[in-house]
């Protein structure tokens, strides 16, 4: 059994011994996403193995994480080979070591123990392989699969797991027991309608976590992909647009880099930790997974969240001054975490300390500041929906909720739309030198650039 904090505690790596899959169309970028969330979940803190379940794909995550030649050998020799592990189709019986009996799914494998030939290891991110398809009439990867189904890694390390293109996965229930399912979705048709069906196959099979993550989509383009998610009933994690390093580091055979897109897959990683935090940190597959939120995990996730914000946003005030509209918002997260302690204080729940102060940086220039603050507001309509059904009725925590929910809708969100235009037009009015790099000046008096409901 992994460790897990306290119910009701604050975790500060609430994806802690989890299991996320990424899957959708083939080309849709599914192994960069998971090289790319590996490192940006490696920089946070989090031990992390990629399992590079993609029998088809000869490359694989070794190229794209560690811009490594060889590869690991195959976890399925690991498991005995072909003549020991079959399709879980035809043998639905869970995944076992040889000599033993008791399934891995219940006796998890620690990561010392998996031979070093086994696994690559780099900056945090440990690199797992399934096996690929080498020889003609082999066989199916169903062996495979069951491999990826089944594995699992003793203590608190994230699991990414990267699998073949469509769905066929699901007909053999990889996603048993996942705790969430990413789908990767590019401005297609095709990758559309892909996310629908495994969004009702989700369903089916009682994934707890299901979001998507836009690929490589025009803004416009984006915004209505979005809407069609919405509709699917697919909460959006975030988007990554097109960028020239990366198209060149795939072109050429290196590793991805994260720096370009690091603030648009930070924000998705924010999405999947409150996503978890929401869920109370209970993996797939144990007995409390379909208990409610309780009063107490639904006051300190959402302080959770407004500590983010507000060291976010403090971030960058360091960085750039005080620039609007983080400098108005900034105060406004003050008194959301003012009020939400109140709560606390009058329900009996412990205040946690601060973890993000030391978790967060601030982006390389304010667009990407902008864009990272738009992506975290839009995710907070999907927290507070949430965290909603466990005010149970109580009027203080109902209206306080509704109010920062309001405050984050209807004020930041507008404000940070607007900051992102003005400084996709080049900053007009905010402090732009001839040479386009940003002033550290301060902006002093006016009206606040968001107004907060919380203050009249």
């Amino acid at each position: 059994m992994r460790s897990s904090p306290a119910r009701g505690a604050t975790d500060p790596l609430p994806l802690r011994g989890q299991r996320i899959l990424v899957c959708g169309k083939g080309g849709s970028g599914k192994s960069t996403l998971v090289a790319l969330l590996a490192k940006s979940l490696a920089a946070r803190g989090y031990g992390v193995v990629a399992l590079d379940g993609d029998a088809s794909n000869p490359g694989g995550l070794a190229r794209l994480l560690l811009e490594k030649p060889a590869q690991p050998r195959p976890l399925i020799e690991f498991f005995g080979g072909r003549e020991h592990v079959e399709c879980p189709v035809d043998d639905p019986s869970p995944l076992t070591r040889l000599g033993e009996t008791t399934p891995v799914p219940e006796k998890p494998i620690r990561l010392e123990a998996i031979p070093a030939e086994y696994k690559l290891a780099e900056h945090g991110i440990t690199l797992l392989r399934v096996g690929k398809i080498t020889r003609a009439l082999e066989g199916c990867e169903g062996p495979m699969s069951k491999v990826t189904r089944d594995l699992r890694i003793a203590g608190d390390a994230v699991t990414l797991i990267d699998v073949e293109a469509g769905i066929e996965h699901f007909g053999r229930g990889v996603e048993k027991s996942i705790d969430t399912v990413v789908v990767v979705v590019d401005p297609t048709f095709e990758s559309l309608d892909i996310a629908d069906r495994i969004a009702g196959l989700c369903r089916q099979m009682g994934v707890p976590g299901l979001g998507a993550v836009v690929n490589r989509a025009r803004p416009h383009v984006r915004d209505a992909m979005a809407a069609r998610l919405r509709d699917a009933g697919i909460p959006l994690l975030g988007a990554i647009d097109r960028d020239d390093a990366l198209e060149q580091a795939g072109l050429e055979g290196r590793a991805l880099p994260l720096a370009p897109v690091a603030v648009a897959v930070g924000s998705i990683v924010g999405a999947l930790e409150q996503a978890a935090a929401a869920r109370g940190h209970r993996p797939a597959g144990h007995e409390e997974e379909n208990m409610p939120m309780t009063l107490q995990e639904a006051l300190l996730a959402a302080l959770d969240d407004e500590y983010r914000a507000r060291a976010t946003y403090r971030a960058v005030l360091a960085a750039f001054g005080d620039v609007r509209p983080f400098v108005n918002v900034v105060e406004s997260e003050e008194r959301h975490v003012q009020a939400l302690g109140r709560l606390c204080e009058r329900y009996g729940v412990d205040i946690p300390a601060d973890p993000w102060p030391s978790r967060v940086s601030a982006p390389e220039s304010l667009e990407a500041a902008c864009q990272g603050a738009i992506e975290a507001e839009r995710e907070n309509r999907a927290l507070y929906d949430r965290l909603m059904d466990a005010a149970g009725g109580r009027a203080d925590v109902e209206e306080t909720f509704r109010r920062l929910l309001t405050a984050s809708q209807e004020n930041h969100l507008p404000a940070f739309e607007r900051a992102l235009e003005r400084e996709r037009r080049g900053g007009v009015g905010r402090g732009r030198t001839d040479g386009g790099h940003r002033h550290r000046r301060r902006h002093r008096g006016g009206g606040s650039a968001c107004r907060d409901p919380e203050r009249p």
